[in-house]
């Protein structure tokens, strides 16, 4: 693998993390609401999808790990890209753009994190 490829993987990684650690915050946040509170969690998975984080259980970070690499929409193989590009409704990323992808991804994670720990942190403090 070439240095770029790796910076991909690697970012990828850190995403899977990072998906990981926001269900559990979540649902740590979601045990701590109050009834009336917990109807106002979905506008926060809008939140939460609007930064490009599924949230349903099929694109759970386990599932995705143990998918192959060549399935993953954010990294595209060279080798066969010019199989896939034909038929492929998606444009064609590059790898920079991949890089720049994962990286507001992995920002908006980290934001989304930051938003949680804050809420569960007041939820707190009012117990």
């Amino acid at each position: 693998m070439d240095g770029l490829t790796k910076q991909v993987v690697t970012l990828n990684n850190k995403v899977d993390a990072l998906y990981e650690i926001i269900q559990q915050l979540t649902n740590q946040v979601s045990e701590h609401l109050s009834p009336e509170e917990s109807t106002n969690s979905s506008g926060e998975n809008m939140t939460f999808t609007h930064y490009g984080f599924p949230t349903s259980v099929s694109h759970s970070p386990k599932i995705r790990k143990t998918s192959s690499l060549e399935e993953h929409k954010d990294i595209l193989i060279d080798d066969e890209y010019i199989e896939t590009s034909y038929y492929s409704q998606e444009p064609f990323l590059t790898a920079d753009i991949q890089i720049q992808r994962l990286t507001a991804q992995l920002t908006a994670a980290y934001n989304r994190i930051a938003a949680l720990e804050e809420q569960l942190l007041s939820q707190r403090v009012h117990f």
